[in-house]
C-alpha cells in the first residue's frame, strides 16, 4: 500500500498496488490539504500495461520483423527504419494480475441476476475485513470510465460515532421527497403490490439499523466543479464515470458473501454530509451510500422484473 499524494496519512487514504482506487477510511478522509489545493491535484491516470517503451521498439519485446514464409509485409513491417515510436505514458503502479480469496464460486450470470438490495439479511455483528474489501476494490477499478480518468472516490466509514452521524443524515433524507420532481414519475412498479410492500418494510428496518451496519459506503466523483453537471451531456459523462465502478464493487461484495443496498436519499443533505466527512464540496459529488455486511445466508434469486418486450426497442421508439 502507498499512500495517495495530496491527502495527509491519519486519513488512511491508500492506493491499492492493484486497484488504482482511492479508499478513504473515514473519519478522517480528508483531513488536512485537500485534493482540490493547487498543487495538490492527483494526476488524470493514464493507460496501464499496453505498450510500455523501452530499447525494443516502443512496446518491450523483440523488434518485429517481415515473415521469410512470402506473406506481404504489413504496414507495420514497412516502417521507416529511422520512425521512433513515441513513448506511451504507464499507470505510476505495476499492473499485475489480481489473486483474489476464495468466494461463493458464482457464475457470471449468478452474480448479475442476484445481487440483490440487502436491507434485512445484513449480519450487524459480524466485522467486514478491510482485506476482503480491498479485494471488490479491485474489481471495480476495472470498470470504465470517460478517457479513463477514472475519477471515482471511495468513502468507507467504519468508526462507530461517524457511522451514528452518517446514519441520522440519512434518515433525514428518507423523510424528504427529492427536490424538483413534479407530477407523476413513470414506475414499472405497482406500489399497491405485496412487492412494494416488502421493499417498505425492509427499508423501515435498514432505517432503524443503518448505524448499525458494520461499514457504509459513500461513492464519490471529483469534477473541476459542479458547472460540469449542468448539462445533460456532463452529467451522461460524470456519472458513467463512478456509477459502473460502484455497481462493480456491489457485484464483487456479493460473490464474497457481502450485501449492499443502493441508497441516494442522503444526498438532500449532501452539503452537510461533505462537512460531517471533510469533503472538499465544491470538487467532490457525492454519487450514493450503501450499507456493507455480511449476509444472513447466500440465498438470493432473481428479483421480479417487467418483461424485455415491455422495454426493447428496435430501430426507433
Amino acid at each position: 500500500m502507498r499512500c495517495l499524494p495530496g491527502i495527509p496519512t491519519d486519513g488512511q487514504a491508500v492506493l491499492d498496488n492493484a486497484s488504482s482506487v482511492p479508499v478513504y477510511w473515514m473519519p478522517s478522509a480528508y483531513g488536512g490539504a485537500k485534493p482540490s489545493d493547487p498543487g495538490d491535484r492527483i494526476p488524470p491516470p493514464t493507460l496501464s500495461g499496453h505498450r510500455a517503451s523501452g530499447p525494443a521498439g516502443g512496446d518491450g519485446l523483440a523488434p518485429r520483423t517481415p515473415a521469410t514464409t512470402g506473406r506481404p509485409a504489413r504496414a507495420r513491417d514497412r516502417r521507416p527504419t529511422n520512425q521512433t515510436t513515441p513513448e506511451r505514458p504507464t499507470m505510476t503502479t505495476t499492473p499485475s494480475r489480481p489473486v483474489f480469496p476464495p468466494g461463493l464460486g458464482l457464475s457470471a450470470v449468478e452474480v448479475l441476476t442476484t445481487t440483490r438490495a440487502v436491507r434485512r439479511r445484513l449480519d450487524l455483528t459480524r466485522p467486514v475485513p478491510r482485506e476482503v474489501i480491498e479485494e471488490c476494490v479491485r474489481v471495480a477499478a476495472q470498470a470504465p470510465s470517460g478517457r479513463n480518468r477514472q475519477r471515482w472516490d471511495f468513502v468507507f466509514v467504519e468508526d462507530a460515532a461517524t457511522r451514528a452521524a452518517v446514519a441520522d443524515i440519512w434518515r433525514r433524507g428518507l423523510a424528504v421527497p427529492p427536490a424538483g420532481i413534479e407530477g407523476p414519475q413513470y414506475s414499472r412498479m405497482n406500489f399497491g403490490s405485496r412487492e412494494w410492500t416488502r421493499i417498505r418494510i425492509s427499508l423501515d428496518h435498514l432505517a432503524e439499523h443503518l448505524h448499525e451496519v458494520p461499514l457504509l459506503l459513500i461513492p464519490c466523483l471529483r469534477v473541476g466543479s459542479r458547472a460540469e453537471l449542468s448539462t445533460v451531456r456532463g452529467q451522461a459523462g460524470a456519472w458513467g464515470s463512478v456509477i459502473p465502478a460502484f455497481w462493480s464493487f456491489m457485484l464483487a461484495a456479493r460473490e464474497h458473501g457481502l450485501g449492499t443496498a443502493w441508497t441516494t436519499c442522503h444526498l438532500s443533505y449532501e452539503r452537510e454530509m461533505a462537512e460531517l466527512l471533510g469533503l472538499p464540496y465544491d470538487t467532490v459529488v457525492q454519487v450514493a451510500l450503501t450499507p456493507v455486511a455480511y449476509t444472513i445466508g447466500t440465498d438470493f434469486k432473481p428479483g421480479p422484473r417487467a418483461e424485455p418486450g415491455a422495454f426493447v426497442h428496435w430501430d426507433r421508439w
